[in-house]
């Protein structure tokens, strides 16, 4: 049999209790294409980004036989800076969208995250599409004075010596305030609150010149869970002359002040006043079980500064709800899924997954042939092996 040790191979979670499994492959050798060393962004496939938030804990790899992004190190825990997706108002002819020149004005912040040759996905995000251009439909940004860019059908277009931009034609039916370019980046901080800062302190990518290896990953687990008060319940559960919120005294527990959590009024409910449907918040712990919001991880922090719930006038509803995700640590490492083989315990504290055995000889804690968490009821010391086969 094998002897899978805990530090050799990718890391392994048990989502067994529900939770999700975070996994984001990328090529660490693609220069400026995935890995933009210039803006310290790596880009993401859609539905990675969609899966993750600023703040959440991803432990990166260089993969088998890769070599490490330059200002990372294979086997480090990050924190995800998320950057959002660039919106524009379609229907602002001349001031955004310019038919004539063909080009569309970002702000200057947006802009400057680009390099000519980027991919991006245009939606018009229910409004009518600029003339010249498909929703959901890939283009490669072309960059042109600050702030404007224009986009080409292909990356030869948009690199070429005389770039072949779209024409963005006669402006004439498109409409929408909130068209979007998805260009689906992050960056990576060292800690938690370098992460959530207002200005974010990120990992330098430095200078390109190590990355190697084309399965470079982010990985993570992350639990979620959601607390559900009535948010027409005035002073008893939402006190608006102390901007106060009461929860259960288990879901306080499982809150720390700076936490991040998404609001919620609920279906048919109407928002608590001074909380935005949908929003994100950082939790400030009160006198338990009660918490405060605000709008920022800084102003959880030092001297809170909370949100004001304002004088209660509108707010209705009884499954008004708070929803965070946080990172779990990995429970062993070895590779997945059902690997027969003996398991050599390096770490101390040993922590090992659930596994399931059939030898006589090997120490297990149930019955033979039977589930176990021997995190939870074996004792096993450092440098046994155990026989196991992994679920």
């Amino acid at each position: 049999m094998a002897n899978w040790n805990f530090t050799d191979n990718a890391k392994v979670w048990d989502t067994s209790d529900g939770s999700r499994l975070f996994r984001s492959t990328f090529d660490g050798a693609q220069n400026a294409a995935v890995v933009k060393v210039g803006t310290n962004l790596i880009v993401l496939s859609k539905a990675d980004y969609d899966m993750i938030r600023t703040g959440d804990k991803v432990d990166y790899s260089a993969g088998t036989g890769g070599t490490a992004v330059d200002g990372l190190t294979s086997g480090s825990d990050y924190y995800v800076v998320k950057m959002a997706l660039p919106t524009f108002d379609g229907a602002q002819n001349g001031a955004v969208v310019n038919a004539v020149a063909d080009t569309i004005t970002l702000t200057t912040a947006v802009f400057n995250i680009f390099t000519t040759g980027d991919k991006v996905t245009y939606h018009s995000m229910g409004g009518i599409a600029v003339d010249g251009l498909a929703s959901e439909t890939d283009y490669y940004v072309i960059k042109d004075a600050t702030p404007a860019i224009k986009l080409a059908t292909t990356y030869a277009n948009a690199v070429a010596g005389t770039p072949v931009p779209v024409d963005l034609t006669a402006f004439s039916a498109a409409t929408g305030t909130a068209h979007q370019l998805q260009f689906p980046v992050i960056q990576l901080a060292t800690s938690y609150a370098n992460a959530v800062a207002a200005s974010p302190i990120t990992v330098d990518l430095l200078a390109f010149t190590n990355g190697a290896g084309s399965a470079h990953t982010l990985s993570a687990q992350f639990s979620m869970f959601t607390l559900e008060i009535d948010g027409a319940q005035n002073s008893a559960v939402v006190d608006v002359a102390n901007n106060k919120i009461t929860l259960s005294t288990p879901g306080y527990d499982m809150l720390d002040t700076g936490d991040n959590v998404q609001y919620s009024k609920g279906s048919g409910g109407t928002s608590i006043d001074g909380l935005a449907d949908g929003a994100e918040y950082y939790v400030i712990k009160s006198t338990s079980p009660t918490i405060q919001l605000a709008t920022s991880y800084a102003n959880s922090v030092g001297t809170p500064v909370a949100v004001d719930l304002l004088a209660f006038a509108a707010a209705a509803g009884s499954a008004h709800t708070f929803t965070t995700q946080f990172s779990r640590e990995p429970m062993v490492d070895i590779k997945i899924p059902q690997i027969t083989g003996n398991i050599k315990i390096d770490s101390s504290p040993p922590t090992i997954i659930e596994v399931y055995t059939d030898k006589a000889t090997s120490p297990y804690c149930k019955a033979l042939n039977t589930w176990d968490a021997p995190e939870l009821n074996c004792t096993y010391t450092v440098g046994e092996e155990i026989d196991v086969y992994v679920r």
